[in-house]
């Protein structure tokens, strides 16, 4: 299929903390002609904001089409891992219930430790360690960043053969073949 009028990108993240976990988004913004059909996002309205912010570009031409995501332009929102993100436009705000006495000095090292290793803050350090693993060629081609010993990874147009997995006996926690040649693919 030629690419040129519509483009599906899949962002796949694949983080590894205790165990592996697979968030596979699918984003199907089609162009023509140099607009978008809006209608082709399909997120939670209350996501919608976050995604707006991120992709600037699509809130502006949103804004010089008047198109149906109006009302989520310009709400302030952010994810958290971002590189300009206010604490109090997060998408979560950490928050350690309990004594934080035995772990770190004080409650927000407390709340600064989890956000670095369980939320948002592991996401944003893993990104700074992206290294190209894949470089597309075109726009619409394959790409794929990891960061160290895989941790975490983002990739477009890649196929992942998972099906080996509902076969495994024993937990994949730690194994380093969880995926065999051939399992993984694109245009690199």
């Amino acid at each position: 299929e030629h690419l040129s009028t519509k483009q599906i990108h899949i962002y796949v993240s694949v983080m590894r903390m205790d165990t592996i976990v697979l968030s596979v988004v699918l984003l199907s913004v089609c162009c023509q002609a140099g607009t978008y059909n809006y209608s082709d996002i399909e997120l939670h309205p209350d996501h919608m904001p976050y995604f707006l912010n991120m992709y600037k570009e699509l809130a502006d031409e949103c804004v010089k089409e008047k198109c149906p995501l109006m009302e989520f332009v310009g709400r302030k929102g952010c994810w958290g891992y971002e590189d300009v993100c206010p604490q109090n436009d997060s998408y979560s705000t950490p928050s350690c219930p309990g004594d934080h006495r035995g772990w770190v000095p004080s409650k927000k090292d407390q709340i600064d430790t989890f956000f670095a290793q369980g939320d948002f803050g592991y996401v944003a350090e893993q990104q700074k360690e992206l290294m190209v693993m894949c470089e597309p060629n075109f726009a619409a081609d394959s790409s794929l960043l990891c960061s160290k010993h895989l941790r975490y990874c983002q990739g477009r147009n890649i196929k992942i053969d998972f099906r080996d997995l509902n076969h495994r006996k024993e937990p994949i926690r730690y194994k380093m073949d969880v995926l065999k040649e051939c399992q993984i693919g694109g245009y690199c």
